[in-house]
């Protein structure tokens, strides 16, 4: 059997370890298969019981030199050493790869460096928000749709594809949650189950919301289980002859790129800059964190995000502007000689739980 074919077989053992016993995603296995198809070109298909840190060190020295970024390198690295850590212990190659060797698979220093630095986000402010929905004048269903989703998505702080599936049975006009139920069709990242409560930022905002779902529900004679924010119907005008839009109907976006053009849509007809639809997460967690004060309210907020781990939220959401950090700093009396707001061990918990964050950089919970 020649290495390409031996190497083949192994793979789809690997694959279906993945799929049945690990249970990962159909889009995290073609990822893993693209990361070792990558080290197989590096190698001119190699057999990987040939595997040795001299291979490892020589393909991420290429990697680095062929410009990938240090996220590409990083997501590359730990798809290959799950995949050598488990084939030394498959027979044939027990006695072949040393374990230790793997490790060389690894960024250096500097690429940590970059990995580990926190990008500025911008994101809109609730006055553009506001002034954005305001610009539209909610006449027409599309007008009326849009609007309640800009504002959904600034409410909620949920992610586009969890909006675009949501079902209006998931949304509770009283007690304002959001049933993010995976099993109710609700796209949340890895399958996550929660229950989530709006942000009641602005009354107006809530507004929109709240009377489009009963616009939904009284006059268009939705169900439950139809979308919240639904697709835009196209018609033929039998007096034209020509296709035109005909408000909604109760079909579901495939994806969430329609979100996406609707902001681009409405800012553009405003004249307001465009911000992505994960922009208003950022803007959500902002304002939800700037309300906080106690410990009990921020992990409130992290968790209403969707987030597991306290640091998420602090770190990847948390960051401030260097404006906003002028503004903060200016509003602080120094002169002040009490007791710090939140005690010494809860600090000391934030900085363990946003070390975690640092090193759980595959963004599993952002």
């Amino acid at each position: 059997m020649n290495s390409s074919h031996k190497n083949a077989k192994i793979i789809r053992r690997y694959i279906g370890y993945l799929q049945d016993a690990k249970k990962r995603s159909e889009s995290t296995i073609r990822a893993v298969e693209k990361s070792i198809r990558l080290f197989e070109m590096f190698t001119k298909d190699a057999d990987f019981a040939s595997f040795n840190r001299s291979k490892a060190k020589d393909f991420a020295k290429q990697l680095a030199n062929g410009g990938a970024s240090a996220r590409k390198m990083y997501h590359t690295f730990n798809h290959l050493k799950a995949f050598f850590r488990w084939l030394a212990y498959q027979s044939g190659y027990k006695s072949r790869i040393d374990i230790s060797d793997i490790d060389y698979l690894s960024l250096d220093r500097k690429s940590m460096q970059e990995l580990n630095s926190v990008k500025p986000v911008n994101w809109p402010s609730k006055e553009y928000v506001v002034s954005l929905v305001r610009s539209i004048e909610g006449i027409s269903e599309i007008e009326m749709r849009d609007r309640a989703l800009i504002s959904f998505l600034l409410l909620s702080g949920m992610r586009d594809r969890a909006v675009a599936t949501l079902p209006i049975g998931c949304f509770d006009t009283e007690s304002l949650e959001v049933f993010q139920y995976h099993d109710k069709g609700v796209a949340t990242k890895f399958s996550k189950r929660f229950v989530s409560k709006l942000f009641v930022f602005d009354d107006e905002l809530l507004d929109h919301v709240n009377g489009w779902v009963k616009h939904l529900l009284s006059k268009l004679q939705f169900t439950q289980a139809d979308p919240l924010f639904p697709k835009t119907q196209i018609k033929l005008n039998r007096n034209t002859n020509e296709f035109g839009v005909a408000g909604v109907e109760p079909v579901f976006w495939t994806t969430a790129g329609p979100i996406r053009e609707i902001l681009k849509k409405r800012s553009l007809e405003t004249g307001l800059p465009y911000f992505k639809p994960h922009a208003f997460r950022h803007a959500t967690s902002q304002l939800a964190l700037r309300q906080c004060a106690s410990p009990e309210e921020i992990r409130a907020v992290s968790q209403n995000l969707g987030h597991e781990n306290i640091g998420t939220t602090l770190t990847s959401y948390g960051k401030l502007t260097e404006d906003r950090i002028g503004r903060v700093i200016d509003t602080i009396d120094f002169s002040k000689q009490g007791e710090d707001q939140f005690d010494e061990a809860f600090w000391r918990k934030v900085d363990k739980l946003k070390a975690v964050a640092n090193r759980k950089l595959d963004t599993n919970d952002t």
